[in-house]
């Protein structure tokens, strides 16, 4: 989390782990979770993601390669999904490097993962605007229906 985010309400009584300005965005808060718990794999989901559902979670977790870079769903397009992930401790390096250089893009470190077909590749779909909050919404609701 960045350091202005600290204050929030939601956050209160929870332990946190701040970023530290090495890198930008997620590779940060990759960053800062290695450095946390250096030798603990970390399952990354980004919060604009809210379709995936446990079922999506546990057959990425049934299929994690403790001995990839990182464990990651392809989309249907076939591109990587960098934010529902698992992402081993060898993958530091990897993200250090990124940051070092300036692109820390997670979706290029991808390379050395172990790539599985989505469940349900609909769950990967981000959500960053107000269609797109309608459509999840919309899907949400039809299936508590």
């Amino acid at each position: 989390m960045r350091a202005d985010q600290r204050a929030e309400p939601v956050f209160a009584g929870l332990a946190l782990v701040s970023d530290d300005g090495a890198a930008e965005g997620p590779a940060a808060g990759l960053l800062a979770a290695r450095r946390f718990a250096p030798g603990s794999a970390w399952l990354a989901l980004a919060t604009d993601m809210p379709l995936v559902d446990p079922a999506t979670l546990a057959a990425l977790v049934a299929g994690r390669d403790p001995q990839a870079v990182a464990t990651a769903f392809l989309h249907a397009d076939g591109t990587p999904e960098p934010l529902c992930t698992i992402w081993e401790p060898r993958a530091r390096q990897l993200l250090e490097r990124a940051a070092a250089t300036g692109s820390a893009s997670l979706r290029r470190l991808l390379g050395g993962a172990r790539l599985l077909a989505a469940p349900d590749p609909a769950r990967l779909a981000s959500v960053n605007s107000p269609a797109e909050e309608a459509a999840a919404r919309g899907r949400l609701r039809s299936q508590d229906g």
